[in-house]
């Protein structure tokens, strides 16, 4: 139910290997070195070729160049949008975060334009409510032109177009047993197949200030647009055991659905350098959502067709177009301070704060018919159904850590560096999802899945250049979580108990701790001045999964667990509906600059 581990890319002349929550956040510092004076070469052209090597970034003095490093954060986030057959995937598959940093450039006007291609594969596996094995594929490709132009000695004005291409597809299976009690038990087994594609278009526009020779200010505001096709196939296969015999289940989905929604992101940050040797930079972004669904499934159900007619009937059914509404915001800010002892040693920290609140809601799913999983579960009635869901999610991270830099020189006198770093950090973050389905066929059903993680991390990365074209970086990261995870399902159903007033409900709940490992590198080429390529790849490897055996208490209905029995979901089920995986990752950007 995470963010999947996400390659972030810096590359406006360096690479940060930023990942979400549980993958690398710390920004590879090791090409930013945040405001640290020009080396005291003594040859001139030693100098010259440092300072126009231009993925340097923000080496010059700060007072010089105080543009802020944290200009303009664009968020470009792919969905998985079939909401009605996961609505744990919500959460973005890939989510790519890279920063615009506007820099000093001899009052020229400059043009950049990227080309990339980035690709994540996400595999998880785990059990509850069953067994299930699911793999997902990401690839992107897009560009982004950006212009900057230098108004005065003091400010620059910027615009950044874009436009992304994003596909995912994925499959997998579910496997999971039920009963009624004392009446019917049986197992069944689904497979599905999932393809999104989406293609974003957007624009920015970037403006800075130096205010005085010791603050910065910058803002910035995206507008982005997506159109998302998403098509989902689900096949269910089952049989029970009661009275009478056996008695088969074929059910099988087709689902396509259409997203078009908006994003509209103001941000805002600012650069203060107290004194020669500390600069503060700080950032505050928003992201709003707001967008429409369009939905067109069909379903086939088998169900129990030899027992009683008119009981559970074998039915085909068709649906037509149906629609409905996204909207929801995100915020993030953060504060990182940054400490130049010496020529060699710095102390870096970061103060993170996240949060989203995003909800969605489509109505008219079909006529006695609800799919809260992958698995096409029917509840037979006669009415429409209207799902609800909303998700809320926040995190914290605070760290700090130090860097050595190692400056030198090649035998040609040109500027070189190696950069050290070696970082703490400590994040919580709270996610709840809830579900909410309704329809004169089977009253409601709700769902609330909460999760609460605490994670430690040690990173240890180093930057070299090993010439003034070619530069290398490692990161290697480790993780150890803990967290608690609570699962609360309720369905007021005549069709289960029998009974319209009840109310058949499950409370579990269970905690437990899990280890990662991260790899990152990158390489970044630059057979030009005017040329750069940058290289990038990730994979992260599960040493110990979360391992969730839920444990509660259930009343009534069938899948429930029957009347007053002990109820408990067993196995390998980290994250909620998807465990902790291996995430592989890898991308290619070629920057161009005119």
């Amino acid at each position: 139910m995470r963010k999947l581990i996400v390659l972030s890319i810096s590359l406006t002349l360096s690479l940060a290997l930023a990942v979400s929550s549980y993958a690398i956040k710390w920004e590879n510092k090791s090409l930013e070195t945040g405001g640290e004076a020009p080396p005291t070469a003594t040859s001139d052209s030693a100098v010259k070729n440092y300072n126009e090597c231009f993925k340097k970034e923000i080496l010059e003095d700060p007072k010089i160049n105080t543009t802020p490093k944290l200009l303009l954060k664009l968020n470009a986030s792919i969905w998985n949008s079939d909401f009605q057959i996961n609505p744990a995937l919500l959460e973005p598959k890939s989510e790519y975060e890279f920063y615009y940093d506007i820099y000093y450039l001899g009052g020229l006007t400059r043009v950049s334009t990227d080309i990339y291609n980035e690709i994540m594969l996400n595999a998880t596996q785990g059990d509850i409510r069953g067994a299930f094995d699911e793999a997902y594929v990401s690839n992107a490709i897009g560009t982004d032109v950006g212009f900057l132009v230098k108004l005065n000695d003091i400010s620059n004005l910027g615009a950044i177009f874009s436009y992304k291409n994003n596909l995912l597809k994925g499959d997998g299976s579910f496997k999971y047993e039920w009963s009624y009690p004392a009446t019917f038990s049986g197992d069944v087994e689904s497979s599905f197949r999932s393809k999104a594609d989406s293609n974003t278009y957007g624009i920015s526009l970037l403006y800075n200030v130096d205010l005085t020779d010791y603050l910065s200010l910058g803002a910035g505001f995206k507008y982005a647009y997506t159109l998302e096709k998403s098509v989902n196939d689900a096949t269910g296969y089952g049989v029970a055991t009661g009275p009478g015999g056996e008695f088969p289940e074929n059910v099988s989905t087709d689902r396509e659905m259409t997203f078009k929604y908006h994003l509209f992101a103001p941000t805002l940050g600012v650069s203060v350098y107290p004194t020669d040797f500390l600069i503060l930079n700080s950032s505050v972004t928003g992201n709003i959502y707001t967008g429409r669904v369009e939905k067109k499934a069909s379903l086939f159900a088998d169900h129990w067709s030899n027992v009683a007619p008119g009981n559970f009937p074998s039915n085909t059914y068709e649906e037509n177009l149906n629609s409905g509404r996204i909207k929801g915001y995100e915020i993030s800010a953060n504060l990182k301070p940054e400490y130049k002892i010496n020529d060699i040693v710095s102390i870096l920290a970061v103060a993170d704060y996240f949060q989203r609140d995003i909800e969605w809601k489509i109505d008219g799913m079909g006529v006695g018919y609800f799919a809260p999983f992958n698995y096409p579960e029917i509840f037979y009635g006669d009415g429409t159904v209207e799902y609800q869901g909303k998700q809320r999610q926040w995190e914290i991270e605070s760290g700090a850590g130090v860097k050595l830099s190692l400056d030198g020189f090649d035998l040609r006198g040109n500027a070189l560096y190696t950069h050290y770093n070696l970082y703490s950090a400590y994040y919580h973050e709270n996610v709840v999802d809830d579900g909410l389905a309704m329809g004169s066929g089977f009253n409601s059903f709700t769902r609330r899945m909460e999760e609460e993680m605490d994670i430690m991390s040690l990173t240890f990365g180093v930057g070299k250049e090993f010439t003034p074209e070619l530069t290398a970086d490692l990161s290697i990261r480790y993780d150890l979580g803990w967290g608690e995870m609570s699962l609360y399902e309720a369905n007021h159903s005549p069709y289960i108990s029998g009974d319209p007033s009840t109310i058949t409900y499950v409370r579990v709940s269970d905690t437990d701790s899990y280890q990662d490992l991260t790899l990152a590198t990158s390489m970044t080429i630059t057979p030009m001045s005017r040329l750069s390529l940058v290289f990038g790849g990730m994979v992260t490897m599960p040493l110990s999964s979360l391992n969730y055996n839920l444990k509660g208490y259930s009343t009534g209905g069938s899948d429930f667990g029957g009347s007053g029995f002990p109820y408990s979901y067993d196995g390998d089920s980290a994250r909620g509906y998807n465990s902790r995986g291996w995430n592989y990752g890898g991308s290619l950007r070629i920057r161009f600059e005119f």
